[in-house]
């Protein structure tokens, strides 16, 4: 496989950002780094929030006897802890590069908080995100079906657990002796506040962290409405976090999106009205086409 590092794929949003030139970006690379999209304050609180939840869930841990960090590499479905985790669905930039890169009815399969802990030592097994992989690998050759967005909370350095990406290798299925193309892998590193967008069909690997600190990130993967969700978020979330809530985010959380529970909400479909209060509003997608 030959991959080319040509373009660029660093982009800030504080400093003349193009969105067309990052756009053709992430296009041609499969990834793109996008620089000040949110706040260092909003980092901040965002950190303390997550670190919060974990706690929480330690001693839930603890009382089920389970080890205390049982678990927590990641914690998903941070809406469902703290309602400060539904803004992310509203960040422009979020939203804009999921629909160029999905089109318009794109759904939220996931978000999550990731810790990349410190190594604990020299000699460390290489779980499988420290080898090149995709992250999504249920569909070989299939780019532009799925698109995750790292936030990084703190900066990301080449000590704490950079990524390495592999420019064009989302149009390509798998490439023989991947783990040799380490030298045409480009080195990802962000401040606090940036966005990494991939394409779910890129391959990449994450580094180790060589410090004493972990990395936290907060992750957005979107796909389109054919796939399957990890949670139902409309029967997860409770109502009272919902009511008011955008239009649009309702329809990232998958509203227009579900599949009925009876056989009436499948033959009567939108026009159900308790159809549509489980779709808060939401035109429902499976009204049967006359």
């Amino acid at each position: 496989m030959t991959v080319s590092k040509g373009l660029k794929y660093r982009f800030d949003l504080s400093d003349g950002f193009c969105r067309e030139d990052f756009q053709d970006s992430l296009s041609e690379n499969g990834f793109a780094v996008l620089e000040s999209v949110i706040s260092k304050e909003l980092c901040a609180d965002t950190l303390l929030r997550i670190e919060k939840i974990a706690e929480q869930l330690n001693s839930e841990h603890r009382k089920l006897g389970l080890p205390a960090d049982s678990g927590l590499a990641f914690i998903p479905a941070l809406m469902s802890f703290d309602p400060h985790f539904f803004q992310f669905l509203e960040i422009p930039e979020l939203l804009e590069t999921a629909e160029f890169w999905l089109g318009k009815d794109g759904i939220l399969r996931n978000q999550f908080a990731q810790f990349v802990e410190p190594q604990k030592s020299e000699h460390e097994e290489r779980l499988i995100f420290h080898r090149f992989h995709r992250n999504f690998r249920h569909l070989l050759d299939a780019p532009k079906v799925c698109l995750d967005s790292t936030l990084v909370l703190s900066d990301m350095t080449e000590r704490n657990g950079c990524i390495y990406m592999l420019p064009g290798s989302h149009k390509c299925g798998l490439p023989r002796g991947i783990e040799e193309l380490q030298s045409q892998a480009v080195e990802i590193t962000a401040k606090a506040g940036s966005a990494i967008f991939l394409d779910g069909m890129t391959w990449h690997r994450e580094e180790h962290n060589f410090t004493d600190e972990k990395l936290v990130l907060l992750n957005h993967q979107f796909t389109r409405p054919i796939i399957k969700q990890y949670f139902d978020f409309p029967r997860l979330l409770p109502e009272s976090s919902l009511s008011n809530l955008p239009e649009r985010s309702k329809e990232l959380l998958g509203f227009n999106s579900r599949v009925p529970s009876t056989l009436s909400e499948f033959f009567m479909g939108a026009s159900s009205e308790a159809l549509r209060r489980k779709n808060c509003g939401t035109e429902s997608h499976w009204v049967l086409q006359s």
